[in-house]
């Protein structure tokens, strides 16, 4: 399906994952949801689409403390729902929440198109083994393009939550591999070969669940990838499984030192960074040398002739293959060699 598009999704993703907001600018008043500006734009598109992107398998945010501030971001939380395909009989959803990776509760979600603003209300079995009421919320869906998240704000309090897709766009395999670190470089966190390190300790060996990041030690910590600004979003915990408080990090200066070769247009092209110089080598014949800098994902430098260059820096998650994206629109894709 092609989604139509509503507003930039660069926007999208600042609203949803890096603006920083106080708890009360971050309620919606059921009085005026229709005409809320974060809501408004959305309400025909999710009336005339949402039933079909309902499905799936979401990670909820919520509003987090920023470490060491009195700031809020929405976070990935310890809530995962799964919503599936629509009982036609019923009209219902069945679904399921996970709490903490272990509590999973069954219920049904109604998606009622006929109110002013679309609600999602969640049905669970009350002590007398009947379905009611457990949840409700206002929800649109912003999409565009392939990528849409749900915006969700409870019925009763206005508080705001996101349910963002577990899908390779928010979630990518290997996403977390590497080095990373805060905004303001107070805290550093490392993922090498299984082993999860932070402020260069040891938190002992990881796996990864949905978003989920299990420890041998330091127990469950909960993170996603923003690919627009190659930024990871992480809730950490206390003993009990509960995020208390968020950091953002971003991509680490990448370590691009050693020799990576290419086959481009036939010919072997080999080129060897060292600490600030390169030098190139086209079937074995010493091609170009230069100095170059990296910052950030961007390198750029120029050779012995002065000729300048710059391009975007990738380097996938096994650290075997390094891409390069220059201005112009070609790209290089190089395989370690040593």
């Amino acid at each position: 399906m092609k989604f139509r598009k509503v507003l930039s999704f660069s926007f999208i993703i600042a609203v949803v994952v890096l603006c920083i907001s106080s708890c009360a600018s971050a309620k919606v008043s059921p009085d005026i949801a229709a005409q809320d500006p974060r809501i408004q734009p959305f309400i025909e598109y999710t009336k005339q689409n949402g039933a079909n992107l309902l499905p799936g398998r979401y990670v909820q945010l919520y509003e987090i403390p920023l470490k060491d501030s009195s700031e809020k971001i929405n976070a990935p939380s310890h809530i995962i729902i799964e919503i599936g395909q629509l009982d036609s009989e019923s009209g219902y959803y069945p679904a399921s929440i996970n709490v903490y990776g272990k509590d999973i509760i069954n219920c049904w979600i109604y998606f009622d198109t006929d109110e002013p603003v679309p609600v999602l209300r969640t049905y669970t079995l009350n002590a007398e083994e009947k379905y009611e009421v457990s949840a409700e919320g206002f929800a649109v869906v912003m999409a565009e393009e392939n990528q849409y998240v749900w915006f969700c704000a409870n019925t009763e309090d206005g508080h705001v939550s996101y349910l963002i897709p577990i899908n390779d766009y928010w979630f990518p395999a290997g996403w977390y591999e590497g080095s990373w670190s805060s905004e303001d470089g107070k805290y550093n966190l490392t993922f090498s070969n299984g082993e999860l390190f932070l402020q260069d300790e040891s938190l002992g060996h990881f796996a990864v669940t949905d978003d989920r990041i299990m420890t041998s030690e330091a127990g469950i910590i909960y993170a996603m990838y923003n690919p627009q600004k190659d930024a990871l979003i992480v809730s950490f915990t206390t003993n009990t499984g509960y995020p208390e408080e968020a950091v953002i990090f971003k991509r680490a200066i990448l370590n691009i030192n050693g020799t990576w070769g290419a086959i481009v247009n036939g010919q072997q092209w080999v080129i060897q960074y060292n600490n600030g110089q390169y030098y190139g080598w086209i079937n074995g014949v010493p091609s170009e040398m230069g100095v170059y800098e990296v910052n950030g994902n961007t390198i750029a430098g120029h050779n012995n002739s002065g000729v300048k260059f710059q391009a975007t820096v990738k380097l996938d998650p096994t650290g075997e293959f390094l891409l390069l994206m220059f201005q112009n629109g070609n790209a290089i894709q190089y395989q370690r060699m040593q």
